[in-house]
């Protein structure tokens, strides 16, 4: 992509799905390069949102995207430290306070998007971005319950 030239939304979505589709095949460091390329893109977006529930919602995708970059970079740290570990090696204290953080972090920007999501659902009717909001729901939900899970885990470490 050419970074001057204005971003579409089909282009930003196209960008989404890639990065969902990394993530699922536990490509994980793919997939936070394609969900940072995502989040820039609808941040780009905002600027040129027609309306405030096109802009809602290229702020909530955004959001999406900003906690799954912190979500996959947590789950790489923590693989590392885990393999470290393996070896006979001790977990770096600086290592645990950034995993720990990582996992903050993620957790700040999914509350973020999901309060945004509320707000969307009630500014609109258009059918169109509440097909788009339920797409996001349902990507936050394939991840909400694993993510909770190692949010808890890293908390403890």
């Amino acid at each position: 992509m050419v970074s001057g030239a204005p971003p579409s939304e089909a282009q930003a979505d196209s960008v989404l799905i890639e990065a969902e589709s990394s993530f699922e095949a536990g490509l994980i460091d793919a997939a936070r390069n394609l969900y940072r390329e995502a989040s820039s893109l609808f941040t780009r977006l905002m600027d040129m949102a027609p309306n405030e529930a096109k802009l809602a919602l290229y702020m909530v995708k955004a959001s999406y995207c900003d906690f799954m970059m912190a979500y996959c970079e947590a789950i790489d740290l923590k693989k590392r430290l885990d393999e470290a570990v393996m070896k006979g090696q001790e977990a770096s204290p600086e290592d645990v306070s950034r995993l720990k953080l990582l996992a903050r972090i993620a957790d700040r920007y999914l509350k973020e998007a999901v309060l945004r999501l509320e707000r969307l659902r009630s500014l609109t009717d258009d059918e169109a971005i509440r097909e788009a909001v339920g797409e996001v729901i349902r990507m936050i939900g394939k991840k909400v319950e694993a993510f909770v899970e190692f949010r808890d885990e890293v908390e403890v470490l």
